[in-house]
């Protein structure tokens, strides 16, 4: 079994975001937290689609089903980066409800776009299972096309980062000001690479990606265990 490499931030996010999501799910059942809602969701969902993006590749090498496999993992992560731009309504257009509710439309509409983009350009680039060097690599597609619409759906990403991190300060707790911190510091990095991938065009089908998410999950996992670990030292609200 080999395990592509440019899928390593897959393999590594999976499981941390499953367990934010369990967590943040948990954590609102009886609280009306819409923004860590949708954060568990938005986490759920990407932890989903970064299963089917990773998983068949190590059972089958079959260029159609690789195919149609990542045509699924696009459409739940669209669906996962729609939950993200909500959220970025949620935080910047509260004031203005119908701006925020025609801001949603769009976001609605252009998930549709680049679920259309996805199967087209995916279908006319099959994904395929390759060595290169003696280095597993799995190839999708990254036309030009392809990852400006990334880029773009990615965007809301960049925005959700900063605006945690801008919230830092305002946290009360030492163990809530990690938790954001590391919340906002994945965020940022992750919507960071890919919106800038296609300006400097980068191809985000290899590891010049996945290495700078890899580290963006590592950095969180750090900030979050710093939560933990400081929650336990602090008296109970």
């Amino acid at each position: 079994m080999s395990i592509p490499l440019n899928l390593i931030h897959f393999y590594i996010g999976a499981p941390i975001l499953a367990y934010i999501s369990i967590h943040g799910l948990f954590f609102t059942r009886n609280k009306n937290n819409i923004v860590t809602r949708y954060f568990a969701w938005a986490t759920g969902v990407y932890a989903i689609a970064a299963c089917i993006y990773a998983l068949p590749v190590l059972f089958t090498h079959d260029s159609d089903v690789l195919t149609l496999t990542t045509v699924i993992a696009d459409i739940v992560q669209y669906i996962s980066l729609g939950i993200v731009g909500l959220l970025a309504t949620h935080l910047s257009l509260t004031r203005w409800p119908w701006v925020r509710r025609a801001a949603n439309l769009v976001i609605f509409l252009a998930s549709l776009v680049f679920i259309y983009v996805s199967y087209h350009e995916n279908t006319a680039f099959p994904a395929q299972f390759v060595m290169m060097d003696g280095v597993a690599h799995f190839e999708y597609v990254s036309t030009r096309t392809y990852s400006i619409m990334t880029g773009v759906a990615f965007s809301p990403l960049l925005f959700v980062g900063l605006s945690f991190l801008m919230q830092v300060r305002e946290a009360m707790r030492t163990s809530q000001k990690y938790r954001i911190a590391g919340f906002g510091v994945f965020l940022a990095i992750v919507g960071l690479v890919m919106v800038v991938a296609p300006i400097f065009r980068f191809d985000i089908a290899t590891t010049a990606v996945a290495i700078p998410v890899v580290v963006a999950f590592v950095l969180m996992t750090i900030l979050l265990m710093l939560s933990y670990l400081t929650s336990k030292k602090e008296p109970k609200a």
